[in-house]
């Protein structure tokens, strides 16, 4: 023993580069983590200018303030349970177009794209659907009998949905909803109603761009018109509204059907086709379910839009 300090060994000029290459490839964030990074603060950049000009302009205090009100009403969730109760009322309500009318029998052959610009969702998901010529007639009626009553209970229990999203986004007592058998019924000829209008519009784009474009803005109008009528005068509120407290979550829902009906033709229809080769029924399924949650996700936003304006005027007049 020396009684000297023993030194490890030193590095050769190969592996002192490796180490040096390795400690910075570690110190250094990839360019995909960069990219990832610099979205993030843009992101929070907007966000920042967009709250110190949030008392200054009432339109971003609207945003920010429904946005704040869905996160404390839990919207991504009741959109989930819209959806699954949207999903149950598609699939009953495709079969009894399909083998009680004859609508859409050969879809599984057609283009899924031109399948969603004549008949939106319902059309689409016709092609799921191969309804045999050859089956029987006591098969078919057994199976048109089945998927009535599945309709029918699926459109209930939509409607008992919609009453309690409304219920708890409004903070109100939830209530059961009378005569939901007849209410049902009216939910089946609106969606009818609106299938038939989105057939319209195809058809008119192929006679005159004016009808067309005259299509396209009833396409706003009629849905927004409905959900006026159902919000003032079916689902739950609070006290004393008035169909003027409902229009602007009628207009957004107008505008929010037809963007959800371009969606659906430019990008779902080729989602259900894609998925479908590759899943099967399972990947129609999904993707039935993705454009279901959407619409559940408009429905909330649209009532959560309408109880911030009402809470916000209320708040004005209760301090005058």
């Amino acid at each position: 023993m020396s009684g000297e300090p023993e030194h490890p060994p030193a590095l050769g000029a190969d592996a002192a580069a490796d180490v040096t290459a390795e400690d910075e490839a570690v110190e250094t964030p990839s360019g995909a983590h960069r990219a990832v990074q610099s979205v993030k603060h843009r992101a929070q950049s907007i966000r920042d200018d967009l709250e110190r000009r949030r008392a200054d302009v009432p339109v971003i205090d609207v945003a920010f303030r429904g946005v704040e009100h869905d996160a404390r009403t839990g919207g991504g969730i009741l959109a989930g349970a819209v959806a699954f109760r949207v999903f149950l009322f598609v699939i009953p309500y495709v079969f009894v177009v399909v083998f009680a009318f004859g609508v859409g029998a050969d879809a599984a052959s057609q283009d899924p794209v031109e399948l969603a610009r004549k008949g939106g969702i319902v059309g689409l998901a016709s092609s799921a659907i191969n309804a045999s010529t050859e089956a029987s007639t006591f098969a078919r009626a057994v199976t048109l009998t089945l998927a009535t009553w599945a309709l029918l209970t699926g459109t209930r229990t939509l409607l008992k949905a919609l009453y309690s999203v409304h219920a708890l986004i409004w903070g109100v007592p939830r209530t059961k909803p009378r005569h939901s058998m007849w209410k049902a019924l009216l939910g089946i000829i609106i969606a009818t109603t609106l299938i038939a209008l989105i057939r319209l519009v195809d058809a008119l784009a192929n006679v005159s761009i004016v009808l067309w474009a005259l299509a396209m803005v009833l396409v706003v109008l009629v849905p927004g018109s409905l959900w006026l009528w159902l919000t003032t005068k079916v689902f739950p509120s609070a006290s004393a509204t008035t169909w003027r407290d409902m229009l602007p979550g009628a207009i957004l829902f107008g505008i929010g059907v037809q963007a959800l009906h371009i969606v659906t033709v430019v990008w779902i229809a080729k989602s259900l086709e894609s998925k479908s080769e590759t899943y099967g029924a399972l990947g129609a399924a999904l993707t039935i379910l993705l454009w279901a949650y959407l619409l559940g996700r408009l429905i909330t936003a649209a009532a959560a839009l309408n109880t911030v304006l009402w809470s916000g005027r209320s708040d004005s007049r209760s301090t005058t």
